[in-house]
């Protein structure tokens, strides 16, 4: 069934991402565990579409699969649909930064889809990503116009694999995907997309670029690892997988992970360390506390906190909404508001970072600053 928010009034959105597969594993698989990730998600869609670049394998057996030819046929009236192409393009060796040609032909399919379909919004998830947060799920559901894309740490530019396509913005995607293929040859694709608007407080990354794990503290994670020795574990935020809801130790034994106190201190880091009060009244004592709790421990201070300083292995870029630092703590943590309390009554404080900052001769050096967008984007931190 769809997903639509009745409050969020009468736009249509079209949920899509690309597909190919050469085995019905892939199927079963990758796409199988892409559309579980969907359903079982906050995204708001009126329908899902995959454009399969002419797989030479059978379409997946799945219910309500509605399948068509991806030849201009208005769309079809269904929750799930499949638009088949009838030549595989695929990806062309040649020089330049230039993408498969296959994506490329899939995605403007489904500007025009979208555009035949009636369609007023179009979400792109790519099938190697998933949206993790649902403070991202909320930002991606209220875009109504524009051009909107997220931030790849790792690479220093705009992240093509979740994008939100809206109003007058589908006509530019039309016109950017109308083009000959070989204009966009000279430079990465991410960087030539007329995005109107970088979601930059989001944390996430191309993580199965360089990490056989995805944090627990992302909103999302692009090009996660997809082979057939993976262990599910690995996808702990699908409900159907063993780590989806995980049994947490009580608090009192539970050691802050170096992704929990990283994030921990990257968010606390953003704000003035000199001015606590200023930071206390804006999210709360209960917040510093525990906050207080993650820096205070001997793990934090002898390990993890050297490596975050050195930047070694961190890309996380503390959110600038202060309201949001509440909803990440007790979301990574799972923290209950008797722990939260328990907490509070130990009586910890954040005074620690304080102290760090201003005598940073206990650390090696500083970290240097993490890329920022930059151009003509709308940064919506």
């Amino acid at each position: 069934m769809s997903k639509k928010s009745l409050a969020e009034g009468p736009q249509r959105t079209l949920l899509f991402c690309t597909s190919f597969a050469l085995c019905g594993d892939i199927w079963t698989g990758r796409y199988r565990r892409w559309l579980e990730g969907i359903r079982r998600g906050g995204l708001e869609y009126d329908q899902i579409l995959l454009v399969d670049d002419c797989s030479p394998v059978a379409p997946p057996n799945w219910s309500g699969l509605v399948i068509v030819p991806a030849d201009g046929a208005p769309a079809p009236h269904a929750d799930l649909v499949m638009a088949r192409f009838d030549t595989h393009l695929g990806k062309r060796e040649g020089g330049g930064y230039s993408t498969s040609l296959g994506w490329f032909r899939s995605f403007g399919y489904a500007a025009e889809y979208a555009r035949a379909g009636g369609f007023d919004r179009i979400v792109h998830i790519e099938s190697d990503t998933f949206v993790l947060s649902r403070r991202l799920e909320i930002f991606l559901n209220r875009v109504g116009a524009g051009w909107t894309a997220l931030w790849c740490p790792r690479h220093g530019f705009p992240e093509d694999n979740i994008q939100v396509i809206a109003g007058r913005s589908i006509d530019d995607c039309l016109a950017f995907f109308g083009r000959p293929y070989a204009d966009f040859s000279a430079a990465e694709i991410e960087k030539q997309y007329p995005f109107t608007d970088i979601g930059i407080e989001f944390v996430g990354d191309r993580y199965g670029e360089y990490r056989l794990d995805v944090p627990v503290n992302a909103d999302f994670v692009a090009q996660a690892l997809d082979y057939p020795e993976i262990p599910e574990q690995y996808f702990w935020w699908l409900p159907r997988h063993s780590l989806a809801a995980p049994k947490r130790p009580p608090l009192r034994s539970r050691r802050s992970s170096e992704h929990d106190v990283a994030c921990a201190y990257n968010l606390f880091l953003s704000r003035n360390p000199e001015s606590p009060h200023t930071v206390q009244e804006k999210v709360g004592a209960t917040i510093i506390e525990m906050i207080g709790v993650l820096i205070a421990s001997r793990e934090f201070r002898q390990d993890v906190l050297p490596k975050i300083l050195n930047g070694w292995g961190f890309d996380y870029r503390g959110s600038n909404r202060l309201d949001t630092l509440k909803d990440w703590l007790l979301r990574v943590l799972s923290w209950s508001p008797e722990a939260g309390a328990a907490i509070v009554a130990a009586g910890t404080t954040a005074s620690l970072v304080c102290e760090i900052l201003k005598h940073p001769e206990v650390v090696p050096h500083w970290a240097t600053p993490a890329l920022a967008p930059s151009g003509g984007y709308r940064q919506t931190a």
